[in-house]
């Protein structure tokens, strides 16, 4: 498949071979995959600190707890990154382990 690169998007052509096949190919611009993507697959990351005030503890806290395996996190080159869905499902489950609620700090 070639592929154009332009000022507006890139532009995906099909070669003449693939239109010979019967097949049906829609051209896509880069910002209609990334917007599609971004909506349906992906979640965007909390850094510790923001995190952390979602939970209501201290970051450092909050980075202890993703260093021994508590909470789940994600350690990119060095800093940690938090999903606010596994976070809830995290707190979630603390509270029906307990059959009361967490204390948060």
């Amino acid at each position: 498949m070639e592929t154009l690169h332009t000022p507006e998007a890139l532009v995906c052509r099909q070669p003449a071979a693939v239109a010979n096949l019967g097949r049906s190919i829609t051209p896509m611009t880069t910002q209609s995959i990334v917007s599609s993507l971004a909506t349906e697959e992906f979640e965007p990351l909390l850094n510790s600190r923001k995190a952390a005030a979602l939970l209501r503890m201290h970051y450092k806290t909050l980075e202890r707890k993703a260093r021994s395996g508590e909470i789940p996190s994600y350690q990119v080159v060095g800093r940690w990154f938090f999903r606010a869905s596994e976070l809830d499902s995290w707190l979630r489950s603390q509270v029906n382990l307990s059959g009361q609620s967490v204390r948060m700090n």
